[in-house]
């Protein structure tokens, strides 16, 4: 409840600060980003898009954009937004993530692989990327370097109950059913992409 207040506080906070400088970039994008944090997507896409509007380099806004685009479900839109985020940040780790999300969710699993891949080149340590590749992995049934990208974000320091569910799947794929089955009881069989694990709002 303090946490919703405190957004609540934010968002009248930037609306003052938009009404006294209409054309303060970053108070729009930090808007959009506090409103899609409350659920209100359409009116966080207007004020994001409104920060590009008066800045169109303004790399964080264009990711931003992406994950709200992502999470109304128009995904064609999202992946546009997110690749204009990489043209502007090409070392955008985040970026190249939530483009494997966007095409993760397209069904564009290969795609989703070496958007992971190129996150984890550009921040080794990003263990939500390395969790996400190992599942885009598991789909792709490359069942060993599955295993081996759930260990690293595990080791990482990934939520311990994502990863006993997922390598939990994995190892039944793979016919060990035993540890396959010990594995998902032990992490309450939790669902691995899960939204707040798979898009970042920066």
């Amino acid at each position: 409840l303090k946490d919703l207040e405190k957004l609540q506080e934010a968002e009248i906070s930037y609306r003052k600060a938009i009404e006294l400088k209409p054309r303060f970039a970053e108070a729009h994008h930090n808007l959009g980003s506090i409103l899609s944090v409350l659920g209100k997507l359409q009116d966080a896409e207007l004020s994001t898009r409104k920060a590009i509007e008066i800045n169109p380099d303004f790399v964080n806004a264009h990711l931003t954009l992406g994950s709200i685009l992502s999470a109304l479900g128009k995904l064609k839109d999202a992946e546009l937004s997110t690749r204009k985020a990489i043209e502007l940040k090409p070392d955008f780790a985040n970026a190249h993530f939530n483009l494997g999300f966007i095409f993760r969710n397209l069904g564009q699993l290969e795609e989703a692989k070496l958007s992971y891949l190129k996150a984890i080149e550009l921040k080794p340590d990003f263990a939500d990327a390395h969790f996400n590749l190992g599942n885009i992995l598991k789909f792709l049934e490359k069942l060993d370097k599955a295993i081996s990208s759930l260990e690293k974000a595990n080791e990482l320091g990934i939520d311990y109950s994502l990863y006993l569910a997922a390598i939990g799947e994995v190892l039944l794929i793979k016919g060990n059913h035993a540890e396959g089955i010990a594995k998902c009881r032990e992490g309450d069989g939790a669902i691995q992409f899960d939204l707040k694990n798979g898009l970042s709002i920066n």
